[in-house]
């Protein structure tokens, strides 16, 4: 993820859509921007790649939080527990697509 430029990513609004092409293809290639609008910032603009990354980094952090917080609870199980409750719905699954 590229580091945003002040300098150079905040862009008016009015600017974006006079050279919609041009950012587009800069989003593309991985840049950002803020959009303003009265001199303030309005939005974020990202590529749908980059975006798609975020989400899977967010999802992972939420996952990792959540592991952190039943740990401290006294919630984990070991691998030998783990295994055996995947071994029985994995038993459940089969016996439900079978008809059983």
């Amino acid at each position: 993820m590229k580091t945003l430029d002040l300098r150079r990513d905040l862009v008016p609004v009015s600017e974006f859509r006079s050279n919609a092409a041009a950012f587009l293809k800069r989003l593309q290639e991985g840049d950002r921007l803020i959009l303003t609008q009265n001199g303030k910032a309005a939005g974020v603009l990202m590529g749908v790649g980059e975006y798609q990354e975020m989400e899977i980094r967010v999802k992972e952090l939420q996952s990792a939080v959540n592991s952190l917080i039943e740990a401290r609870k006294g919630l984990l199980m070991d691998k030998d527990e783990a295994m055996q409750l995947i071994d029985r719905e994995v038993e459940r699954a089969h016996q439900n697509s079978s008809g059983r």
